[in-house]
Formats: structure tokens, C-alpha cells, sequence
């Protein structure tokens, strides 16, 4: 899969190839003279055509992980891609480095249409705003069914059976927000695809903000919001900049609720409570990852590396760099 936007060969030639794909669109209104065509003499050509309509309409960003270099034992993302084709775009899906027992299919349709055919021959329509898991031993091919179909698809390790019906879709709207979170995702998979673990966390992120879209009904001003569903929220949207109004929002409460329920239970406030989780994620990532501290700072929603550091070391008594180094520095178990 690349990048095909830029290519000379498709800025050169591509008044020539509209001319040749309408000159087949003809021959393809005719079907038995076009049967007789391909037969005789020019099956070679329709091929070429094919080739051609990939080239001219197919698009796709995408990441694997550490070279496919993944842990047998624990929950992880392989792979992930956002995938724009035409109607002619279908692929067999084919035994490689990622066809592994526990390897599922998360498959997301922004826009137009796909279908994904099974093994036993049934066939699962993604029509725009739905989105789907299926374990990957079970696809057997996938296709676009409309003029042109954008979908994310991830590939990932799951360990235990997901939280979640397998080959059923679901609808969520799709919006700007879920795109710039998938592209994030992106963005941290190609720069930093030994990152595991933070590729993992980012990938949650999304999911849990999709699925949460998806489940999120009304609230009543007088429902009882408890401490651990504030708590799950928080956790949820760490990689962003949450505020107290937004979490209130979100509940139907006023921001003095929450303020309340954190007060009462915690004896914190919700502000204080969210930085605490920001500094302990930072930590697992400056324990886990070379990420620079800038990028750390950036996904996890501080306005600048300086506002990270000094939050950081007032929190922890030292410089994010500082607590690195004194990592690094300790004796490692043989």
C-alpha cells in the first residue's frame, strides 16, 4: 500500500487514461461483443485497464508495529490504515505475518460503502457511519460496493474474546473530532511503531470515544451520577484536554456536582484528580518509550512542553528528562 498522489506518471498520462476508460465503458454496454472482445485478443489490455483504475483511484495511509514484532501474550495493535478507493477496489485477503489465532478486524466506513465476504460465503454490508469487528482468519475477501468507499481498518491482538459482537455492525456518526484521533493514531504508528504500548493506549482512546458515542443517551438532571462512571470518562478522554464542564456536560450535572462527588469521596478536586492521571501516564510512557517530551505533551493534551515539564515536577519533585535518566540508570535483573 502507498502514497499515489503525487505521481508523475498519473499527471502525464491521465488525460489519456479518462479517454481509455470511457472508450471501455462503451465496449461494456455490449455485453456479448464485449465477451467476444476480451476473448479473442485484447484480455491482456482489460488487465492493464484494471491496473490502472488501482492506480488512478486508490489511496491509503497506513502503519505496522515494530515490524510485526508483537507480544504473544498481551492485547496490541499490528497494524492500522485509512483507505480511500473507487468502485472497483476489492481485495483477497491472504495468509501473512498477520494471520495469527488471536488476530481480530476492527473496520470503520467514513464514507460510501464496503462489503466483506466471509469464509462460508456470507457477506457483511459497512455502509457509511457503521463500523464492525471480525476475527481476520474469518475474511475472505472485502470490496467497495458504492462509487467510492473510506474506511479505517486496524488490525490488532486480543487475547480474550472482545467486549463486543463479532461480524455485526454498528451505526456511529462519523465526525471531525474521530477523524483527528484516527490520525493521530496514524501519525504516532509511523513515527514510532516500536511504541507499543502507546500505540495501544491511542488505540483505545479512539475506540472508547467511538463506542461511547455510539451508547451515549440522555440524561436526566436527576439521575445519580456515581464516582466510578466520572472516573471510567476521565480515563477515556486522558489524551485530550478534558475540563470539569465538558465532563458535567457530558453527564447532564453541573460542574459543582462533580466538583461535589470528587470532594466528598476522593477529597480532591476533578482538576487535581485528572493531572494525577496525566503525570502517572506520563510516567508508564517515559518508562516504556524514547518519545521525546514534546510529543509526550502533545498527546497528552498539555499546551507545551514547558506547561508538561513544570507540571511534572511539581508533581514529582523532578524534570521529566531527570526521571528518564534516573531510570535508565537503575540495575536491571539478569
Amino acid at each position: 500500500m502507498f502514497q499515489l498522489e503525487n505521481v508523475r506518471f498519473y499527471r502525464l498520462f491521465h488525460p489519456l487514461l479518462r479517454f481509455y476508460n470511457i472508450i471501455f465503458a462503451v465496449i461494456r454496454q455490449y455485453k456479448k461483443p464485449y465477451k467476444k472482445y476480451k476473448k479473442r485478443k485484447y484480455g491482456h489490455i482489460l488487465h492493464f485497464d484494471k491496473f490502472l483504475r488501482v492506480i488512478n483511484m486508490y489511496q491509503c495511509t497506513w502503519f505496522y508495529t515494530s515490524n510485526l514484532i508483537l507480544p504473544k501474550d498481551r492485547n496490541a495493535v499490528a497494524a492500522a490504515w485509512c483507505v480511500e478507493a473507487d468502485e472497483f477496489y476489492r481485495y483477497e485477503l491472504q495468509e501473512d505475518a498477520l494471520s495469527l489465532k488471536n488476530m481480530y478486524c476492527f473496520v470503520r466506513t467514513v464514507d460510501g460503502e464496503g462489503c466483506l465476504e466471509t469464509i462460508n460465503g456470507s457477506k457483511i454490508i459497512l455502509p457509511e457511519n457503521t463500523y464492525m469487528i471480525i476475527k481476520r482468519d474469518r475474511i475472505k475477501e472485502y470490496r467497495s460496493t458504492k462509487k467510492i468507499w473510506n474506511y479505517y481498518w486496524v488490525d490488532f491482538l486480543y487475547q480474550t474474546t472482545p467486549g463486543i459482537k463479532t461480524e455485526k455492525t454498528y451505526p456511529a456518526e462519523f465526525s471531525e473530532h474521530e477523524r483527528e484521533l484516527f490520525t493521530e493514531l496514524l501519525d504516532i504508528g509511523r513515527q514510532f511503531p516500536s511504541e507499543i504500548e502507546y500505540i495501544n493506549s491511542v488505540f483505545t482512546h479512539y475506540y472508547y470515544n467511538l463506542t461511547l458515542k455510539r451508547i451515549e443517551k440522555p440524561r436526566s438532571a436527576t439521575h445519580s451520577v456515581k464516582l466510578s462512571e466520572v472516573c471510567a470518562y476521565i480515563q477515556q478522554k486522558l489524551y485530550s484536554r478534558l475540563t470539569v464542564t465538558e465532563i458535567a456536560n457530558f453527564f447532564n450535572v453541573s460542574s459543582r456536582r462533580i466538583h461535589q462527588i470528587f470532594n466528598d469521596t476522593l477529597h480532591v478536586s476533578p482538576k487535581q484528580y485528572i493531572s494525577d492521571l496525566k503525570i502517572e501516564k506520563a510516567k508508564q510512557i517515559l518508562e516504556k518509550t524514547s518519545m521525546p517530551i514534546i510529543d509526550i505533551a502533545d498527546a497528552l493534551g498539555y499546551y507545551s512542553a514547558y506547561h508538561f515539564s513544570s507540571t511534572f515536577q511539581r508533581k514529582t519533585g523532578c524534570s521529566p528528562s531527570a526521571y528518564r535518566r534516573k531510570l535508565l540508570s537503575k540495575p536491571t535483573d539478569k
